[in-house]
């Protein structure tokens, strides 16, 4: 606390003030606050503050002042005008609180805020933030492209909401209490490459691989939160199904054909044999795998 006459010459200086400049309150006292305090106004002009305290009677704001070793402090100052029983201005009150350390720790939380979501952001996975009560908190741009949804619509939703629509890779309906998240909430264990069909606001399906992970406060054994990462597997869903359906119509084929049917791969070994040549051969089925060698005099397999 610092407390000047109009003129704004020094006419108290508390105990903080001296600790803060390491100097007695006599080497103050009676000299001009600007001849010895090496201060600025922080936002604004030092016109500009003194205007809006002689209109008003007090200021609020910060300052940043310089020590003599250099060093740079950052205050937020309340000033404040005393009248006298003429009600004229008798003192001027300055009531310092620093903040430097706390505006670090800021720019550091900042900092790490800017890395954190710059990670997030590059991730090839979609990222939610789900607190303890299945409410969606946070979510990158990735988790939005796949769901085909907009920032306002996922944050703040429901996992308990039916319009997900969700079902199992069999068609069967996903129920709710079976949501990854849902299940690390309850569990506090995690889970991995579960398998997720979701309805799109547009109706077109996607299918997620997702897993999640429980977060705990120190000293807490129930979850306080769960980030579940998923990615789009779609098109690798997709493929493998027909890849599936064209396997099975190329057995089926192969089983009813009246023909001889068999495949051998560029080494030599024997990869299928329909059941017709199997039998014509005299092969077992444990024949697969096998060397044309092995399953075959001299002569066949030469050709």
């Amino acid at each position: 606390v610092i407390i000047t006459d109009p003129e704004f010459i020094i006419k108290a200086f508390n105990h903080a003030a001296e600790t803060f400049f390491g100097l007695p309150a006599s080497h103050f006292i009676g000299t001009v606050l600007e001849e010895h305090i090496n201060f600025r106004f922080r936002y604004t002009s030092k016109e500009e503050a003194m205007r809006v305290l002689f209109e008003t009677g007090i200021w609020n704001g910060h300052i940043v002042v310089n020590r003599e070793e250099g060093e740079e402090f950052i205050f937020h100052a309340n000033v404040s005008l005393l009248y006298d029983e003429r009600a004229k201005v008798s003192s001027i009150v300055f009531v310092n609180h620093n903040i430097t350390e706390e505006e670090q720790q800021g720019r550091k939380l900042q900092s790490v805020r800017n890395k954190y979501e710059i990670v997030v952001e590059s991730l090839s996975d979609g990222v939610m933030l789900i607190d303890d009560a299945g409410i969606v908190v946070a979510s990158n741009s990735k988790a939005r492209i796949i769901l085909g949804m907009e920032d306002c619509d996922i944050k703040g939703a429901s996992l308990a909401n039916a319009n997900w629509k969700a079902i199992k890779a069999d068609g069967s309906p996903f129920p709710i209490d079976e949501y990854p998240a849902i299940v690390s909430l309850r569990t506090g264990e995690e889970l991995n490459d579960v398998i997720l069909g979701l309805n799109k606001p547009g109706g077109e399906m996607v299918w997620l691989s997702i897993n999640s992970r429980p977060i705990f406060k120190d000293g807490t054994s129930v979850p306080d939160a769960v980030v579940a990462s998923f990615k789009d597997i779609t098109k690798e869903k997709t493929t493998k199904e027909q890849l599936f359906e064209s396997e099975l119509l190329f057995r089926s084929f192969m089983a009813n054909s009246p023909t001889l049917g068999w495949i051998y791969d560029e080494r030599g070994y024997l990869v299928y044999g329909n059941p017709l040549f199997i039998e014509r051969v005299g092969l077992r089925n444990n024949s697969l795998g096998k060397h044309l060698h092995e399953i075959s005099s001299p002569e066949t397999a030469a050709m």
